[in-house]
């Protein structure tokens, strides 16, 4: 008879040829088309050497243990070492290849048989959220799944200390991450924990049932305090302020149910093709379908699987659709977790599904790989020809406030994606830009920084 693991052999191939077939686009351009991503990659050039960059008041290190610092703090260490573009681009791909990979340790960490649904996150990669520069939120996400299945192991174990140590690591990065990272896997985190102190979990431990209690209640205050006394503090700073009370006031609000329930979608569209959009949806919603029909799921309420991704749903629906803390969707960004927990509840069979469907992600994967590959040659060609004028135009170390009108290039009109290239410009010749989110130093984290009144 041969064994699972053998007969997945070949699906396992599969999955890495994919992983690393998806990450190609980045690989063959210079400047990934992505709106926010050069002001993050400035903001680490001005932490790094403030004295460079006109014109640039004193830096105050505020809130420096914020929930958006990951992506700069990365690229603080990363930027003196290989440059702008290469350090730019390791961190991509410790994304677009970390997410998959961090799905496929979550699922084998509650069912390993489950392993093979982990095709299904491919097209969540290149997301609404990556195509509009929300790296910080991105960066965070593959964490989330491999800190909830570490936390796993670690509360299946008696003695798990390193476990424990690495598990509270994990957790304080993502809390840096993003907050909406930080909420999805604390409540990951509480929905893990209370089944495992349940009769019929601890009737199968070696341990007394109090002192089992004792034990998971202690892993997890270890692994949960640090970042959630940060987090507080954070919110009580941002509360202290009158720019901040203002804020959330203003965010606490609702464009329209429509609206609350059609912004998930964004999470699935990009700018590479429509056409691509579409398709990824169908194939995705059908292969999610097909694999629900006739499944068991009898075990995933026991796992805090199915309390997870109701809870993600939950949030979905409540958070703010175009506001709150910074704008921009956040409660589509909670899809993904939603989405992911579901289907770790299906309990796939030997055939069928586990055979087909990966072959045609996996065609999907190629299919999108081709078309974004050809988008992001488009728009690295546009990118190097815009910041040569620049170098040429302006020269070195000018604020290019008005850069639209004093360079024009028709081109980015039509080319959202292309908005703030010019911070590129800044990190290799100095000067500033005018987007480097000074009106919203909650969301810069690192440090807040203050144009001239003159600029």
């Amino acid at each position: 008879m041969i064994r699972r693991g053998v007969r997945d052999s070949p699906l396992k191939w599969l999955f890495l040829v994919a992983v690393f077939v998806h990450a190609i686009p980045l690989l063959i351009v210079e400047y990934v088309p992505s709106v926010d991503l050069p002001n993050h990659v400035l903001a680490a050039a001005v932490a790094i050497n403030s004295d460079g960059f006109y014109p640039v008041g004193p830096l105050a290190f505020d809130w420096v243990l914020s929930p958006y610092i990951l992506f700069t703090a990365l690229m603080v260490v990363l930027l003196p070492i290989f440059g702008a573009i290469w350090a730019t681009k390791i961190v991509l791909l410790a994304y677009v290849i970390g997410l998959p990979l961090s799905v496929l340790a979550y699922l084998r960490a509650f069912n390993r048989n489950n392993w093979p649904l982990a095709f299904m996150v491919f097209p969540f990669v290149y997301s609404y959220h990556f195509e509009y520069g929300f790296i910080q939120y991105c960066l965070g996400i593959p964490l989330v799944f491999l800190t909830l299945s570490v936390c796993k192991n670690v509360m299946d174990r008696i003695d798990s200390r390193a476990s424990v140590l690495l598990a509270a690591g994990l957790a304080m990065a993502v809390y840096l991450s993003h907050w909406v990272n930080f909420l999805a896997f604390l409540v990951g985190f509480v929905c893990l924990i209370v089944p495992l102190r349940k009769r019929h979990d601890l009737d199968t431990m070696p341990m007394p049932r109090g002192r089992e209690r004792v034990s998971v209640l202690m892993k997890g205050l270890a692994i949960i305090t640090p970042p959630l006394v940060l987090f507080a503090i954070y919110l009580s700073q941002v509360w202290s302020r009158s720019q901040g009370r203002d804020l959330i006031k203003a965010d606490l609000h609702y464009r329209s149910i429509v609206w609350q329930l059609l912004e998930p979608m964004r999470t699935l569209m990009s700018s590479s093709s429509l056409v691509l959009d579409i398709l990824q949806i169908v194939v995705l919603v059908t292969l999610t379908l097909w694999a629900f029909l006739g499944r068991k799921t009898e075990s995933c309420v026991r796992r805090g699987l199915l309390p997870f991704s109701i809870s993600m749903i939950v949030l979905v629906m409540l958070v703010p659709g175009q506001s709150f803390l910074g704008s921009w969707g956040h409660n589509s960004r909670f899809v993904i977790f939603a989405y992911v927990a579901l289907i770790s509840c299906i309990a796939l069979p030997k055939t069928g599904w586990r055979s087909v469907a990966p072959l045609i992600m996996s065609l999907l994967v190629v299919t999108s790989t081709v078309f974004r590959a050809g988008y992001y040659q488009k728009t690295d060609l546009i990118a190097k020809d815009y910041l040569s004028a620049l170098q040429t135009v302006v020269g070195k170390g000018k604020n290019v406030y008005n850069f639209l009108v004093e360079v024009p290039n028709p081109r980015l009109a039509g080319l959202p994606v292309l908005l703030h290239t010019v911070a590129y410009y800044h990190v290799d010749s100095g000067g500033y830009s005018p987007f480097l989110f000074d009106h919203q130093p909650h969301v810069s984290g690192l440090y807040t920084s203050r144009l001239l009144k003159n600029s």
